[in-house]
């Protein structure tokens, strides 16, 4: 039976010494939904337990099962969708898409980190078995892994993970940002999107 490692916890989560935030900040990781690319099939979720994610989280879940509809074989690897207060980020790798909603201040940087760290626990554990399941959330257990490492990132100013990001994550400034209602409600096709990238704001965090 695969096990999952461990992520390193944030400063605050362990040390009582620890002259951080008392409280996890601002700008956390509210929702994260993985799922198979070419057909939409939902593996794996983990909600956040907050009042806000609480009130939203229909909305916000009808969201993302939306964009997974929407993707495919041309849809850009990575992209930051706006989505009022907050903003999903999701990574395309080997067909599986990794999606996570954040509050809008939340360092995109450390949203693209913490789904490269999804991504790869992900795949190690699950990568033979992807193509082969039908039924959605297959590998809801994956949630426990989900939520250690969600803990792990709450601490924005963690120099840990700061200085863990590789170089093809430092430029995250090219990575396409959109809104999604452009994409749900207007129709518009990330493929075409990534086209006019250059054309688009970035966000510089």
């Amino acid at each position: 039976v695969a096990v999952s490692r461990v992520p390193t916890p944030a400063p605050w989560a362990e040390d009582p010494n620890f002259s951080g935030p008392l409280s996890p900040p601002a700008g956390m990781v509210l929702l994260t939904m993985i799922s198979r690319v070419h057909d939409g099939l939902l593996l794996a979720a983990s909600m956040q337990e907050t009042e806000q994610s609480n009130r939203n989280f229909q909305e916000y879940h009808n969201q993302a099962k939306q964009l997974f509809r929407k993707l495919g074989d041309h849809s850009p690897n990575r992209c930051s969708l706006q989505a009022g207060t907050m903003t999903f980020h999701y990574l395309i790798s080997q067909g599986i898409c990794y999606l996570t909603l954040c509050e809008a201040n939340y360092s995109k940087k450390l949203a693209f980190s913490f789904l490269e760290e999804l991504q790869t626990e992900f795949w190690e554990l699950y990568g033979k078995k992807i193509s082969s399941v039908s039924r959605p959330y297959a590998f809801i257990e994956f949630d426990i892994y989900i939520q250690k490492l969600k803990k792990s990132y709450l601490d924005t100013w963690s120099k840990r993970h700061l200085s863990s990001i590789n170089t093809e994550l430092q430029d995250v400034q090219k990575i396409m940002v959109t809104n999604i209602e452009e994409v749900l409600q207007r129709g518009e096709n990330l493929s075409a999107l990534d086209s006019k990238a250059s054309n688009l704001s970035t966000l510089s965090k």
